[in-house]
């Protein structure tokens, strides 16, 4: 039985074609000065991004929403980047299916959460596109 958000999903308007792989590198890049940073990020933030994901955990949170918590799938790092997406509650069902370790695509809008080391990537209203094993 395949969730109903996962059937068909088109390619979303306001659609940014960037990886959380560009993104994450982007705002690691030494050579890249802050003013060229912020402008990285002006450019995506608010831009719906669809990125392949391993799900790490799905939890809830007390704003009414679920949360995912991902790693790129490309990243096969032993620590790899941990990264967040939030969904309403009308996508539980959907996310109750998911474990950990599965492959996922997710699109989401494009925001980025100030942390103790710099601005860290994160998706917000985000919407389940494709399940893998």
């Amino acid at each position: 039985d395949t969730p109903a958000a996962v059937r068909h999903v088109p390619i979303p308007e306001n659609f940014a074609p960037v990886t959380a792989e560009k993104v994450l590198s982007s705002l690691k890049d030494k050579e890249l000065t802050e003013l060229q940073k912020k402008q990285f990020m002006d450019t995506y933030r608010g831009r719906i991004v669809r990125w392949n994901v391993v799900v790490l955990d799905v939890k809830s949170n007390l704003s009414s929403n679920m949360l995912l918590v991902f790693r790129p799938a490309a990243d096969q790092s032993r620590q790899p980047e941990i990264l967040v997406a939030s969904f309403s509650l009308a996508h539980e069902k959907d996310l109750l299916s998911l474990k950990k370790g599965q492959s996922i695509v997710i699109d989401g809008v494009l925001d980025f959460l100030s942390t103790g080391t710099g601005p860290s990537p994160s998706l917000k209203d985000a919407k389940l596109v494709q399940v893998g094993e």
